[in-house]
């Protein structure tokens, strides 16, 4: 009776050994699956999640932290705090609010990730952070620039020198060669000058009249 108790009982174990490898196996395979797409997805290799430390290297850049956050994964209790803030930079990088960085990345991995990683969240960039963006208005690299007045290249105001505009009209000066303007008449009692229009000293008759 003994005998066959100690078979039953080992032939048991042998069982939850080869279920719980089993389980393992697979959890592991949905992991660097799962993995490598959100890497991909990013923008970054989706081989790195198969290598120890450098994926979570990877995942900091991801998340827009620096790398040397790494070696704080090494302090106890540090890293518990670090697993929270990166949960939440993971979600925001992909687009999402702080209630699915907290239970879809944090408490539940095995449900969040897989939902980056086959649903429709896009990369926006580091922290939620857009790539292309740049500076906002009137700086170069992003936004939408004002209009400076009076530099090269932009629109001036009316009357600027080299642009269209409406200038004022000078009454008395001599108009422009070729343009309409009011010239200025000759001065009454000055001899006219030859084949130009004027207002000429009306000729004194000869002498002996």
């Amino acid at each position: 009776m003994g005998t066959y108790e100690y078979q039953t009982v080992t032939e048991v174990n042998w069982v939850a050994v080869i279920a719980g490898g089993a389980f393992g196996l697979a959890f592991w395979a949905l992991f660097i699956f799962v993995g490598w797409k959100v890497f991909t997805k990013a923008g970054q290799p989706g081989w790195a999640v198969i290598v120890p430390f450098y994926n979570t290297y990877v995942a900091l850049k991801i998340a827009g932290r620096p790398g040397w956050w790494l070696l704080l994964f090494f302090i106890p209790g540090v890293n518990f705090v670090l697993w929270i803030i990166l949960s939440l930079d993971m979600a925001k990088s992909f687009g999402k609010d702080t209630v699915f960085g907290i239970f879809g990345l944090w408490l539940f991995p095995i449900v969040g990730y897989p939902m980056l990683a086959f649903g429709s969240a896009q990369y926006i960039g580091p922290g939620g952070v857009p790539q292309n963006m740049g500076g906002g208005y009137g700086n170069p690299g992003g936004g939408y620039g004002q209009p400076a007045y009076g530099q090269p290249g932009q629109q001036q105001p009316y009357g600027q020198p080299g642009q269209q505009g409406y200038a004022q009209p000078g009454y008395g000066q001599p108009g422009p060669q070729g343009q309409p303007g009011y010239g200025q008449p000759g001065q009454p009692g000055q001899p006219g000058q030859p084949g130009q229009p004027g207002y000429g000293q009306p000729g004194q008759p000869p002498a002996g009249y």
